[in-house]
């Protein structure tokens, strides 16, 4: 759970830093994602400041796609009520 800074406003956020087991399948460098609740801004190549707040749990490989949507949707949610009650 974090804030992501972007160009000076603030919007909540999950994220993942970890090296994506349910789609790499040989070694690779972890990498930071982060998913901007309520954005839709192209801001690939941008730079942003994330202030974690929270960890959810740890990075795991997931069955299928549908699975890793299901649980990223979890987490959005309980991110969300810890984002609403951490001023």
């Amino acid at each position: 759970v974090c804030r992501a800074e972007v160009a000076g406003k603030t919007w909540g956020a999950v994220t993942n830093i970890g090296v994506r087991p349910t789609f790499e399948s040989d070694p690779v460098p972890p990498r930071v994602e982060a998913h901007l609740f309520d954005f839709d801004q192209d801001i690939y190549g941008d730079n942003l400041r994330l202030e974690f707040i929270a960890r959810l749990r740890g990075e795991k490989r997931f069955a299928n796609i549908d699975a890793l949507v299901k649980q990223i949707q979890a987490d959005s949610q309980a991110a969300r009520k810890i984002l609403a009650t951490s001023g």
